[in-house]
């Protein structure tokens, strides 16, 4: 995608991505992999393709609709308040909505809107669209590599059968009371560490950057850690 940018912006703009097909979209994912060959280029199956490309033209059509196509309008919508563009992205756009029930109560993740606002954030650097004093109110994102690897150091552990299931890579099911209890424990064992944090050095850091090194440091070790739980969803 961000070759995409780079080289033809104009392919990102909201009239585009409203009438963005499928097949489009595929040929702008699989781009980015140059070490893949051609026969993988083939062979090569991008999950949900088809919604993947429904979301984009839902982004696309959104933005015309309620924002004068500029995803700037959006941002300034939001009046500094990363937690009110969080807000608005789920109301405007319904596949951010990533909530569930668990055990009779709604909870609400809404990660790929809250990244939205953490990615504003870090790409202006917290100035101009980026100044988000409220960052802070943002928790992690939760998907699959924070926990993949709060279990490799040690903070998060699973009970024995949700480990062989994770372990032999079975489908965990999107909503499903395990895989909301992932998520779940994952935002609290990254409000945990913030506090710690804060406690040990009396530093304030936001869950935003604690995600982001511990992603890092996920993707480092790739090679070595043991598999992430997986599950199709539309919202990690």
């Amino acid at each position: 995608l961000k070759r995409v940018a780079v080289e033809y912006p104009e392919k990102l703009s909201a009239s585009s991505l409203a009438k963005l097909d499928a097949k489009t979209l595929q040929e702008w994912l699989l781009s980015t992999f140059d070490a893949r060959s051609p026969e993988d280029e083939k062979e090569a199956k991008i999950p949900s393709l088809d919604e993947r490309a429904r979301l984009v033209n839902e982004v696309g059509s959104g933005l015309l609709e309620h924002f004068g196509g500029k995803a700037s309008n959006l941002v300034r919508s939001a009046k500094k308040s990363a937690a009110k563009l969080a807000e608005l992205t789920c109301a405007y756009f319904p596949g951010f909505r990533d909530h569930c029930v668990f055990r009779g109560q709604q909870v609400f993740f809404y990660k790929r809107a809250q990244i939205f606002a953490g990615d504003i954030w870090g790409a202006f650097e917290g100035k101009g669209l980026g100044d988000f004093p409220d960052l802070k109110t943002l928790t992690c994102f939760a998907d699959y590599r924070i926990p993949q690897l709060l279990r490799e150091i040690g903070i998060m552990k699973y009970g024995t059968g949700l480990e062989k299931k994770v372990l032999r890579k079975a489908t965990i099911l999107a909503g499903s009371e395990e895989e909301v209890a992932i998520r779940t424990a994952t935002v609290l064992c990254v409000e945990a560490l913030k506090k710690a944090i804060f406690e040990e050095t009396n530093q304030e850091v936001s869950s935003v950057e604690i995600d982001w090194a511990l992603w890092e440091r996920g993707e480092s070790l790739l090679k070595t850690l043991e598999p992430h739980h997986r599950t199709l969803t539309i919202y990690y």
